[in-house]
């Protein structure tokens, strides 16, 4: 039986490949420790809860579901206490996020906002009143929640894939330009200390805006 032999060439491309993906998993066990050390309360559970969210087989409709997950291997009770004790360095977490942006990609982000529904958590602090084009309230595109604000890396290539970089929650008497002024200048500052831009062209950022009903009146 004839055993092949690769070329130098295929040989060259084998090597390169296997550095490749030795790089990409050390990056990835940086990764995963900065952000199992971003956690500062529960750390375990609480990194494990992100695990089961991330290899559930379907959509998350339940959170005490994710204790049945095989990756979740501590304790039902654990998972409720994760959530009420557990905490983020909010701030670590950043910067983590920031030196861990594809080097390959441009310096182009996204930011939009996105509307966590409570409409019937009338106690719940700092409500505000939203868009959304998914529910209507009295046949009106609002909604009553929490308003969160995403900066998220994009890539020229035209698929979906994206890199967080930030998200913030927006109370209703912030003044939401002043918030997302103020949120992309610290994102451009986090990646100049970090020295994670990959590239000497200057940072972009596209906004989808729309403003509140008062002001469009205006």
């Amino acid at each position: 039986m004839e055993t092949c032999i690769p070329g130098p060439a295929e040989q060259a491309r084998e090597g390169e490949r296997l550095r490749s993906l030795r790089t990409g998993l050390e990056r990835l066990r940086r990764l995963r420790t900065g952000f199992y050390r971003s956690l500062t309360g529960w750390a375990d559970a609480a990194s494990e809860l992100c695990d089961a969210a991330l290899c559930a087989p379907a959509p998350v409709a339940s959170v005490p579901v994710l204790s049945l997950e095989p990756i979740f291997r501590r304790s039902h009770g654990s998972l409720y206490k994760a959530l009420e004790d557990g905490h983020v360095d909010a701030g670590a977490m950043r910067d983590l996020l920031a030196d861990h942006r594809p080097r390959p990609w441009p310096l182009v982000s996204a930011v939009d906002a996105s509307t966590w529904a409570r409409c019937d958590a009338e106690t719940s602090p700092e409500r505000g009143f939203y868009y959304s084009a998914s529910k209507h309230s009295a046949g009106k595109p609002i909604v009553a929640g929490w308003s969160h604000q995403w900066i998220t890396a994009l890539a020229w290539a035209n698929d979906s894939w994206t890199a967080p970089m930030d998200a913030r929650r927006i109370p209703p008497k912030t003044d939401t330009t002043d918030t997302t002024a103020g949120q992309v200048r610290d994102l451009i500052t986090r990646l100049g200390d970090t020295g994670n831009t990959g590239t000497s062209m200057h940072p972009m950022a596209a906004l989808k805006c729309r403003p509140p009903a008062g002001e469009r009146k205006r």
